[in-house]
């Protein structure tokens, strides 16, 4: 254990669901050795816990972040949430696939993301909650469910299905290890670009599809967007890509929706 370093710099609190931990400032690998010693301390109690690990205004890249999950791991732990404050550290935890959230100096959650099962436990889903920006890349194994907008130059891709509580405006891919079965559902799909599998439908430079348009690059849409901007889901057809109402595809396309993953 680094010699000089604060022993408050990392506290451990425990929970009804497994452990807390608080890490201060302090340069990183020495922060790490500390919490590994603290864990050593504890005797296996918290293992399989949740953990809840606050790194506060702390900025780390992926390679930081990894080295806390080897630290948990190494005592039969993993983070359950990553709590920060930074955007930099958020992105580092979503990149890894590890539950994490933004929260604001004032304490509120800017944005959470983190797994979710499906009901029927057969393909999970990973939920974030916020908005993805210009430059910002979402890429899961899971079914990705977004509560919030996909904006311009933002991308997000999934082998399931994607599902936006919101507006589409960037790039979205689905089964993109060519489960051609995936969907893209959004309440507002306006996209530069959309992907199933292989199949692709892209706007002319860069600007949004408009209904009914036809590109070099895939196949034209094959259903009018209406004014209402109603909820609409993206899927593959005969090998072009059929854009629905969420109106139209519960009354005549239930199978779609019931159907067993591939």
């Amino acid at each position: 254990m680094a010699a000089g370093l604060d022993q408050n710099a990392v506290i451990l609190r425990g929970r009804s669901d497994g452990i807390a931990i608080e890490i201060a400032s302090g340069r990183w690998e020495d922060l790490l050795q500390l919490l590994s010693h603290r864990l050593e301390q504890t005797d296996g109690f918290f293992a399989g816990g949740y953990v809840v690990v606050d790194v506060g205004t702390r900025q780390l890249n992926e390679a930081e972040v990894d080295l806390l999950g080897r630290v948990l791991a190494s005592y039969a732990l993993q983070p359950g949430l990553v709590r920060t404050t930074d955007e930099r550290t958020f992105q580092a935890a979503l990149a890894l696939g590890i539950p994490c959230a933004h929260i604001g100096l004032d304490g509120s959650v800017i944005n959470e993301a983190m797994p979710a099962q499906a009901d029927d436990n057969t393909f999970p889903f990973f939920v974030y909650r916020g908005s993805l920006r210009s430059g910002q890349q979402l890429y899961r194994h899971e079914h990705i469910m977004i509560m919030g907008d996909v904006n311009p130059g933002a991308q997000v891709a999934s082998n399931g299905d994607i599902l936006i509580w919101g507006r589409l405006r960037g790039l979205a891919h689905a089964g993109v290890e060519g489960n051609l079965n995936a969907i893209i559902a959004a309440l507002d799909l306006d996209p530069v670009q959309l992907r199933i599998g292989t199949v692709v439908a892209a706007g002319q430079s860069g600007q949004p599809l408009q209904p009914g348009q036809t590109t070099a690059n895939g196949p034209r849409w094959g259903a009018a967007r209406t004014a209402d901007r109603r909820p609409e889901i993206a899927r593959l057809v005969n090998g072009r890509l059929l854009i629905e109402t969420w109106d139209d595809v519960k009354t005549t396309g239930a199978p779609l929706l019931k159907r067993r993953r591939a």
